[in-house]
């Protein structure tokens, strides 16, 4: 199988952190991820990021709430999200919908992606805490069911707007760190992801202004979040070099 993600956050890169696990689980104790809710989001309101590979501009991401409805006797959120980027002779276009409900629970999600020439397919349906999947390819397709332990949150590996919601559905408290159980759809595998919430605040400068930023870790992927006032303004990827930034 082609690997489509070229210029996205690939999967968790482990190599030489063991000293850091433990210094790491010495200064901010663990605590489980446990959803508080959504803010409520605005209907519309287009989410636009940048993409750069070694400080080169080569794409955008643009996420937003389509509607509110009903959906499986629940209120759910549902969402769009395009993301274009080039890079080289590689030209990667995806588009995705993604069905949430006020906790964070995905409900549905489907991604359509073109690498250059090939296409592919994800459909994720989920019953509780049981889901379908489906890829399909030119070449073939499989399939797939798995079970989630209760609270596991849909993070699509590149989609900053998945990110945000994550980060708005719990409270950053500094000095402490939050494990949460996450499904991947491009892996169709779900894994525990340790996110670091930093002590002190950091400032962030976009497009000549300064934010203060908190700053939350992802170690296992080499990731790292700036959030200001619940909004997520940038992230950073530092093995291949990857940012992606609030749009002007």
């Amino acid at each position: 199988m082609r690997k489509l993600w070229i210029l996205v956050v690939a999967a968790a890169i482990f190599g030489g952190m063991a000293l850091f696990e433990i210094y790491v689980s010495l200064l901010y104790p663990v605590t489980s991820y446990v959803p508080k809710g959504l803010p409520t989001l605005a209907v519309g309101v287009e989410h636009g990021y940048d993409f750069f590979k070694d400080g080169e501009l080569v794409g955008s991401y643009v996420f937003w709430v389509e509607r509110i409805a009903p959906y499986k006797g629940q209120t759910a959120y549902f969402t769009r999200s395009t993301t274009s980027v080039a890079y080289h002779e590689t030209v990667i276009e995806l588009e995705t919908v993604y069905i949430f409900n006020e906790n964070l629970n995905p409900l549905k999600y489907r991604l359509n992606a073109t690498l250059s020439d090939d296409r592919q397919s994800i459909i994720c349906l989920f019953e509780g805490w049981t889901v379908n999947t489906s890829l399909k390819m030119e070449e073939g397709g499989m399939e797939k069911v798995l079970e989630f332990p209760v609270n596991t949150v849909l993070v699509d590996n590149n989609m900053l707007g998945q990110w945000e919601l994550l980060f708005k559905s719990f409270d950053l408290i500094p000095g402490k760190r939050v494990r949460v159980n996450i499904f991947i759809p491009q892996a169709l595998d779900m894994r525990s992801m340790d996110l670091v919430v930093d002590r002190g605040k950091k400032t962030l400068k976009l497009n000549d202004i300064a934010f203060e930023c908190q700053v939350v870790r992802a170690p296992d992927l080499n990731l790292f979040f700036y959030i200001h006032e619940g909004d997520l303004l940038k992230l950073e990827e530092s093995v291949q070099n990857i940012s992606i930034s609030r749009s002007p």
